[in-house]
């Protein structure tokens, strides 16, 4: 997916003779803090944000009557990471998009990029969620555990990585998986080495409540 995919089909850009009024009415109409401002439909000239236009006492002003920095912007071309990057590094609600021959081509909203995430994640999707952690990032093998899943009667529907600050050297993975119920795969997966940190969306299994009172009896028999 690159940017000119992710175009608002609805959204507008701002223009220069605009009032500061009008600009904060679109921002609430379309629930956004960031808008750019485009003249004659192809030129960026710079992105207006809701703070900064809240913070001028004549409302009544124009936005070209206004300081633009340079815009932050992507090109078309660019992937949906890359726009979701500069969209979080900038927090930005909206972002402006050229084309090949610098033109203002649209822009997307963080709105379509969250859609978008969803979508190739499989977060609609029935299914276990699990969290992982691998001891150290060169134990991690997305192709290994893949084998694992589907050995196992499952298969992986999104595979993500993460590595939180407080865990030196070792890596998260979270994986949505196409069932209802995964205890083999969870014990699988421990017995190769990972530790299941939590899963989510399982329902109770008469194999794990077999797998419960054998634990149980070996505790017991200690």
């Amino acid at each position: 997916m690159i940017a000119s995919q992710l175009l608002s089909p609805i959204t507008p850009a701002l223009k220069p003779d605009d009032t500061i009024e009008v600009a904060l009415e679109l921002l609430s109409e379309y629930r956004v803090r960031h808008l750019p401002v485009v003249q004659n439909q192809t030129v960026l000239l710079g992105i207006v944000s809701e703070e900064q236009l809240l913070s001028l006492s004549d409302w009544d002003e124009t936005l070209e009557a206004q300081y633009l920095p340079p815009p932050i912007k992507v090109q078309e071309t660019e992937h949906a990471y890359e726009v979701a990057r500069l969209m979080s590094l900038h927090d930005l609600t909206t972002i402006p998009v050229e084309d090949k021959d610098g033109n203002y081509a649209g822009l997307v909203e963080r709105k379509q990029l969250y859609d978008w995430f969803c979508t190739i994640l499989n977060v609609q999707a029935d299914g276990v969620v699990l969290e992982l952690e691998a001891k150290e990032s060169r134990d991690f093998s997305p192709a290994r555990i893949a084998y694992l899943v589907e050995e196992n009667n499952g298969k992986i529907l999104s595979l993500t990585t993460d590595s939180p600050l407080d865990w030196e050297g070792r890596l998260r993975v979270t994986l949505k998986l196409n069932t209802s119920h995964a205890s083999r795969i969870r014990h699988v997966l421990e017995h190769h080495g990972y530790q299941v940190l939590a899963d989510f969306g399982e329902g109770e299994t008469d194999e794990d409540l077999q797998y419960r009172a054998q634990a149980f009896l070996r505790y017991l028999e200690v």
